[in-house]
């Protein structure tokens, strides 16, 4: 795995947990950011060295998601099974 591939996937990583935390904890964008490019992004948590991200790319990730949710929800909710809702989703599968 490349250098560049390998801070794409933590930068994915991170945006999923991002937006975990956002989704859970109501964390405001900006300071979602900056929390995770201060103290996560490349940083050592709890004796695990976490790869560096790419951090314009988890930029990217978090803001589109969070500023297009209403339209990605809409097509996931309109591939689920009948009788399925975004509700019934795990909070960690959604983010995904």
């Amino acid at each position: 795995m490349t250098a560049k591939s390998t801070s794409r996937s933590a930068a994915r990583l991170a945006a999923v947990q991002a937006l975990f935390q956002h989704q859970m904890e109501k964390t405001p964008v900006p300071k979602l950011l900056k929390e995770f490019h201060d103290h996560r992004l490349g940083q050592e948590i709890e004796d695990d060295q976490y790869h560096p991200a790419e951090r314009d790319f988890f930029d990217d990730l978090v803001i589109g998601v969070t500023s297009r949710l209403e339209e990605i929800d809409g097509l996931v909710d309109s591939k689920l099974a009948s009788g399925w809702t975004l509700g019934r989703l795990d909070k960690t599968m959604l983010q995904i």
